[in-house]
């Protein structure tokens, strides 16, 4: 009786592992373009501020 009982619950248990992985596949792909948009709009920040530090210290420019 315990065989039929294990033996019951493991087609639920492959049934959500095999559906973890195409949901973790799209929070993946969620975090991955956030975190692509964050760097972008950081790399975009840090180039503004950049060319304030310019205008105020001025520079000097490097070979």
């Amino acid at each position: 009786m315990v065989k039929t009982l294990m033996m019951a619950t493991i087609p639920n248990d492959t049934e959500n592992v095999s559906n973890e992985p195409q949901l973790e596949q799209g929070t993946y792909e969620i975090i991955r373009n956030r975190l692509n948009q964050h760097g972008q709009e950081l790399e975009k920040r840090l180039l503004q501020l950049n060319e304030e530090r310019k205008s105020v210290f001025g520079s000097i420019e490097t070979a």
